[in-house]
């Protein structure tokens, strides 16, 4: 029967409490020995957190009176570390070591004594002694214990050798019942077992905590009923003190004269279990407060068993006349540890076969989660894109909304100074005849006192006829003298939900003469909702300058939104006046300058011209996109510059912006420029492959694009326009394509693809939008302009290449008048060209040179708002007005 181990872990290394100071290859007699003076621990202390223990004499030789030591062992750096008077005395006693010679005259005289009553009672249920399996602490097993009087040498107790006893082993015997005969029968002791091939056996290692034969160590050990116990008290005392050995059970508690109690706490609970992490023994508080702890909730905590075997084949175990025959017929039984490397040996077999499947689940997981931090930094990018946006629309809208109450408030305030100016003109007048009046009196006053004094009568009667004309003509004159002027000036705020409905629209600021002009208007009701079905409270008053109404038709679009048609018959300035419920909306009355169409027959005069090659205020360098504010300043992308510089519609520097880099507000070849309807500045950052927005003053406000060919991403974009709904037109020039996206910069739409036969686009350049929304587009490479219908579906060519009226020769910039006339900057061709909204040629003006009026490569090009033609001069570095 091969020899078993609880399953406590590997043999205890230098770290463990008992072999620090306790030499792994000492004999039987050495075992208890301090590893500083080499004799038997005397007096033994504690180190505190390594647990080595040595004699206390030698601890006081170590530390030479110092209050701070390291320990003595040569591989331990723990440091003890004494207060203020304080001693070796001070340290912990172990109580588990005393001298050897103690210990085997204790032992064997408790053997003896044993053997003396046995002999006297002659019982049959007698148990001999068994001697010390360890010492009196199951964390430390302790040595083999020698009878003094065997001549055999070490006692080989329960049919252990020496060898399974050995300090560095702390080998322990399995959960078997040991059945001895009363003294004097001539047997042999031998193990008894009901299945010596239980699943323990074949794995040592992994036995199962919860068996029948687990119970606390308070109780009885081993097959004693109660029946027994009553009728040998003596055989129950020596079973008590020495119990059956079982599987986990240390060799102090065979030791032991009572059950042992739980050196964790101070309650003196008797040890119930036993933590296989720790090597400790514990009591049921200390094993729920172990479990309770996040550091050793994961601890195997394992409940002493008891032994309930019976020897194979149910037959009786073999008696024993007395001791000593008894030790000298023991069996000799082969050690475990041989069991024991192969189960460690299978077992680290099995956990390196599972570690390839750890390390594949771990490095997957790994790779999970560092794709998942990837998301949620993308996703925390795009919030603080979305926000960013969010935030300049916020921004934006403020901006419009103080803009509007600005511009209300100039008009109210130039109203209010025209109100004081008449007020106070008018008594400027009056006190003017007063003061006349009173001079006219004055003279009459001295010219009656001389008249007095002369003494001569006919003069006094004449200057009294003349002085009574002249009072009736000064009181005349001068009328009542009350002033004529009041103080009476109010101000009525307006209705709240007046205030809120609005219109807006080019027809509400400029139209041409004979064409039709069309506005809206966004009606609100008190809780700023559209307000549906109320046109019957809503009038529209046109009045031309000759004080003739102009006539008008209106449609209801929806959503509380009308639009509002009505052609001019004459020029000059009118007057549109919207009422809702009888009070004027918000800005009412506009003007509207309404003037007849441009004459393209005298164009090709330039009437200015600024700018030159350079890098300083004003200078261009390679310029390309202009357009024009409804300010009538004029903005160019000065491209090879990096910047964006804005003029006076003079042609001087009003201000600038931007520099070279990929950060916001920052430029790697801006190509173009355009101004919406919000007044924001949007600008095609071109070999940042971005767009960016920006405020007039230059201030960023949000960018969007990358470089790709997917929707949203750009492959140098060029030119930029907006549509009436302020959505935001791009030619993806290497991508042959057109974009577009709403005023925030989110991607609706494109137009333009690779055919089989054909193409749409070869380097699309200028783009613009004409009066009804269409897509005005030239088609760089392909000599050509395309008009694309808002819906993005179907477009119309015109043009091809050649330098002939009509004909292209790379087009770019393109631009529509308030007509619906097309302009088209022909760069090779260096002229410009002007059609009809039906495609219909009109005129062509301009030459290559560097003269006024002559051009070089001419780029972009844009209408201000009084009806001029502004053309980017791109070879001659110059801006020219027509």
């Amino acid at each position: 029967m091969s020899g078993r181990f609880p399953d406590d872990g590997p043999p205890r290394t230098e770290q463990s409490p008992v072999s620090c100071s306790i030499q792994s290859n000492s004999t039987p007699d050495s075992t208890l020995s301090c590893a500083l003076c080499q004799a038997h621990l005397q007096d033994a202390r504690v180190i505190p957190g390594c647990q080595h223990s040595y004699c206390k004499a030698c601890l006081e030789k170590h530390a030479a009176g110092d209050a701070q030591f390291k320990c003595p062992s040569n591989t331990c750096s723990q440091v003890v570390t004494l207060n203020e008077g304080q001693t070796i005395d001070s340290l912990p006693v172990n109580p588990y070591y005393k001298s050897l010679a103690n210990l085997d005259n204790e032992m064997m005289d408790s053997e003896f004594e044993k053997l003396s009553l046995a002999r006297s009672t002659s019982s049959s249920n007698y148990i001999g002694p068994l001697g010390n399996l360890g010492s009196s602490s199951s964390r430390f097993p302790g040595p083999d214990v020698r009878s003094r009087n065997s001549p055999n040498g070490p006692v080989q107790h329960l049919g252990l050798s020496p060898t399974s006893l050995s300090s560095n082993q702390a080998t322990l015997t399995p959960a078997e019942h040991w059945n001895t005969s009363p003294p004097g029968l001539d047997t042999t002791w031998r193990p008894t077992t009901n299945n010596p091939t239980d699943a323990w056996s074949k794995n040592p290692l992994n036995f199962n905590p919860l068996g029948d034969n687990w119970k606390p160590l308070g109780e009885v050990w081993g097959n004693v009923n109660s029946s027994n116990v009553q009728a040998n008290p003596i055989q129950l005392r020596s079973q008590q003190q020495v119990p059956a050995p079982s599987h986990g059970i240390p060799a102090s508690i065979h030791n032991s004269k009572k059950a042992p109690l739980c050196m964790s706490c101070e309650d003196n609970h008797l040890v119930t279990s036993r933590c296989r992490d720790c090597s400790e023994d514990l009591c049921d508080s200390c094993v729920v407060a172990h479990q309770r702890v996040k550091l050793t909730r994961d601890h195997t905590i394992v409940r002493y068993p008891d032994s309930k075997v019976t020897s194979p084949c149910n037959k009786p175990a073999p008696q024993f006349n007395n001791v000593q025959q008894s030790l000298q017929s023991a069996p000799h039984v082969p050690t475990a540890t041989s069991d024991v490397l192969r189960v460690f040996a299978e077992t680290v077999e099995k956990a390196k076969a599972e570690s390839d499947t750890n390390i594949a689940k771990a490095t997957a997981g790994y790779t999970d989660c560092k794709t998942a931090l990837g998301r949620l930094g993308e996703m925390e990018r795009n919030i603080q894109s979305k926000v960013m946006e969010v935030d300049a629309a916020i921004k934006q809208v403020t901006v419009q909304h103080i803009i509007a109450l600005k511009t209300r408030e100039e008009i109210l305030l130039k109203r209010l100074d025209q109100i004081r100016t008449v007020k106070l003109k008018s008594l400027e007048e009056q006190e003017k005849q007063l003061r006349q009046a009173m001079f006219i009196l004055e003279k009459i006053v001295a010219s009656l006192q001389n008249s007095i004094r002369s003494g001569r009568e006919m003069d006094i009667i004449e200057s009294n006829k003349q002085a009574a004309a002249t009072v009736l003509q000064v009181k005349v004159a001068c009328g009542s003298l009350e002033p004529h002027e009041d103080a009476q000036i109010l101000f009525t705020p307006p209705d709240p939900a007046i205030v809120s409905s609005h219109a807006d629209g080019e027809g509400l600021h400029k139209a041409i003469l004979g064409r039709e002009a069309k506005f809206n208007i966004i009606t609100k009701d008190h809780l700023n909702e559209p307000r549906v079905g109320g046109t019957d409270d809503l009038r529209v008053l046109v009045t031309a300058p000759d004080m003739r109404e102009v006539c008008w038709s209106m449609g209801e679009r929806g959503a509380g939104i009308y639009t509002v048609k009505w052609r001019p018959h004459c020029e000059g300035e009118h007057l549109i006046n919207i009422t809702l419920k009888g009070i004027k909306i918000m800005d009412s009355p506009f003007s509207c300058m309404v003037r007849a169409g441009r004459d393209y027959n005298t164009i090709g005069t330039a009437l200015l011209e600024f700018g030159r090659e350079g890098a300083g205020d004003g200078e261009l360098c390679r310029p390309w996109g202009v357009c024009c504010t409804r300010d009538g300043l004029i903005v160019v992308a000065d491209r090879s510059n990096n910047r964006v510089q804005v003029y006076n519609r003079e042609g001087t520097l009003h201000h600038k912006f931007g520099a070279e880099g990929n950060r916001p507000g920052q430029f790697n070849r801006p190509a173009s420029v355009c101004v919406d309807l919000l007044g924001r500045l949007i600008v095609t950052d071109k070999d940042n492959h971005r767009v960016q927005i920006f405020t007039l003053d230059g201030e960023f406000l949000l960018k969007f694009g990358e470089k790709g060919s997917g929707n949203g991403q750009f492959n140098y974009p060029w030119d930029v326009a907006v549509n009436s709904k302020n959505q935001i037109l791009i030619s993806d020039t290497r991508n042959h394509r057109l974009q577009l996206f709403s005023p925030m910069g989110e991607y609706l739409n494109k137009y333009g693809f690779d055919g089989p036969m054909w193409k749409h686009f070869d380097s699309p350049r200028g783009v613009c939008f004409s009066v009804d929304d269409q897509a005005i587009v030239t088609d760089f490479n392909n000599h050509r302009l395309l008009v694309i219908k808002s819906d993005f579906c179907s477009a119309q060519f015109l043009g091809l290449e050649g330098s002939k009226d009509g004909e292209f020769l790379r087009p770019n910039g393109v631009t529509c008048d308030e007509e619906g006339n097309i302009i088209v900057a022909d760069s090779r061709n260096d002229r410009i060209q002007v059609f009809s909204s039906s495609g219909v040629f009109i005129k062509k003006f301009g030459t290559k040179g560097p003269g006024p009026g002559d051009f070089e490569r001419p780029s972009g090009i844009c209408m201000t708002p009084d009806g001029f033609i502004v053309v980017v001069d791109f070879g001659n570095n110059r801006v020219q007005i027509f």
